[in-house]
């Protein structure tokens, strides 16, 4: 009975993301934009645009998880702000995997605003940053960003399924 405003759903993507259900997250995120379109929200048409570019990054569907994220990053302008810091991971980690990394700099120039740091999604934030380190050939920058986002993750989301950042930091300390 929730519609596309609630958060609920949200909660449910976020579980079957994270538990690799991607085909499943999707389908869901597609039957709330289609809720959200017909009732006229933009709030939720940003969020379940998020929420859906996350499965599909992980399915390698960049394009698709590109325009997915900045369609929900264009709600900026209507007050959607909530999820901007790990839609920003998403984007940035995107224009890593296209190699536009000038574009993931700036993306992540976010990293910088104190506000973005509060937000349960700078952890995203930062596993995207090492992310665009290493690819830059900056793995001592890397490792430190790495190891940022688990100490804080430590409490909040322990499971490695959630950020990478584990695996980020094996590379990066690799090769350093």
């Amino acid at each position: 009975a929730e519609t596309s405003d609630g958060m609920s759903w949200t909660l449910l993507t976020g579980a079957l993301t994270f538990s690799e259900q991607l085909e499943f997250s999707a389908r869901i995120c597609d039957a709330v934009l289609k809720d959200a379109r017909e009732r006229g929200s933009p709030m939720a048409f940003a969020t379940a645009s998020y929420c859906r570019s996350y499965p599909r990054l992980l399915q390698c569907r960049m394009s698709e998880s590109l325009a997915d994220v900045q369609a929900a990053l264009r709600a900026r302008r209507d007050g959607w702000e909530m999820f901007v810091p790990s839609a920003s991971a998403v984007l940035a980690h995107c224009q890593t995997e296209r190699g536009e990394l000038e574009l993931a700099e700036g993306t992540l120039a976010i990293a910088e605003d104190e506000s973005a740091h509060e937000n349960m999604g700078y952890p995203w934030v930062l596993e995207a940053r090492g992310r665009l380190h290493l690819a830059r050939g900056r793995p001592d920058q890397a490792l430190k960003d790495y190891l940022a986002a688990g100490e804080l993750l430590k409490l909040s989301m322990p499971g490695p399924g959630i950020v990478a950042w584990r695996s980020g930091a094996a590379l990066a300390a690799h090769a350093t």
